[in-house]
């Protein structure tokens, strides 16, 4: 039995919408997260646009 590779986008994507539907998850996660250990280029934009948001008081 071949094993397939990891696919973590969907584990991605669960994170961000938890952050749009709960920004303060992103309080507890920012500082521990780095964008590169998002492996999709759009997911590690729209975090990083998220920690910036965050961190100006603005809402997500």
């Amino acid at each position: 039995m071949s094993e397939l590779p990891l696919d973590s986008s969907n584990v991605e994507e669960a994170y961000l919408a938890s952050v749009i539907v709960d920004p303060e998850q992103l309080d507890i996660t920012m500082h521990s997260l780095n964008p590169q250990y998002f492996s999709v280029k759009i997911h590690q934009d729209l975090f990083k646009a998220m920690v910036v948001l965050r961190e100006a008081g603005r809402p997500i």
